[in-house]
């Protein structure tokens, strides 16, 4: 079983996630979810 290749897929995809969910729109409330910068 390759525990660490599970592992570290998940975290990629949640920040590609996270910059695509950031928009100039959203910029506000998603800084409040998830800071990025």
């Amino acid at each position: 079983y390759n525990n660490n290749n599970e592992t570290a897929k998940p975290p990629k995809k949640i920040n590609n996630l996270k910059k695509r969910f950031v928009t100039p729109r959203e910029t506000n409330f998603s800084s409040t979810l998830f800071p990025i910068k």
